[in-house]
């Protein structure tokens, strides 16, 4: 698809990096030929912003380990590999805003009011309590003024098999190593309400 529409598709990646760096391996114009891509994954120093239990029990995982995020955790080879490819825009939504989110019994049934039946009964399905990772990274590709806070850094990601195994690395321009390493806008806070409203208004569109 990217070498039929070459600069028009933006890739939304949720989860481990696996398939898009087997992707730039077997096809080393893949990530060149991307208009963007936009990374949920990856941690800097996020802390607790919410005060209640299930937030609490979400930040605890944070406190000695800062950078280690699931979603990089999970195959750190393949997202070094992602980090080096040739990206012509690179997105990162790392944990750090999430924290200032949550899928609240409220707001579930508030989204669960806007949206059309089949919809709203799925929503109605979901788990409140759980931070909405997922949700910024689609929310900031849809509307880029919702975030509030944002910092162009290179990074890549720890693949040494010690403690820091799996964790990011970011550097400003003068301390960069210099190594191939990418370049990201890294995402530290959003407009959470703002957030919240623009979900709401696509859940009821019909």
């Amino acid at each position: 698809m990217v070498h039929a529409h070459p600069h028009e598709i933006t890739i939304m990646a949720c989860g481990p990096l696996t398939n898009l760096a087997l992707a730039q391996r077997l096809d080393p114009e893949f990530a060149a030929l991307v208009k963007e891509l936009v990374v949920m994954g990856g941690s800097l120093n996020p802390r607790q912003t919410l005060d209640n239990r299930a937030a609490a029990d979400f930040a605890r995982e944070f406190v000695n380990t800062p950078r280690r995020e699931f979603n990089i955790r999970f195959d750190p080879e393949a997202a070094s590999m992602v980090a080096h490819a040739p990206w012509p825009k690179v997105t990162i939504v790392p944990v750090d805003p999430s924290t200032a989110t949550q899928l609240s019994p409220a707001l579930v049934d508030r989204l669960a009011k806007a949206a059309r039946p089949p919809v709203a009964a799925m929503v109605r399905r979901m788990e409140p309590g759980f931070p909405m990772w997922d949700e910024i990274a689609a929310a900031v590709w849809l509307d880029p003024a919702l975030v509030t806070d944002r910092e162009q850094l290179w990074y890549d990601f720890d693949t040494q098999f010690g403690p820091g195994y799996g964790d990011m690395l970011t550097w400003r321009d003068a301390y960069r190593p210099g190594l191939d390493e990418g370049h990201a806008d890294i995402v530290r806070h959003v407009d959470v309400p703002r957030m919240e409203a623009l979900i709401e208004r696509i859940l009821a569109r019909r």
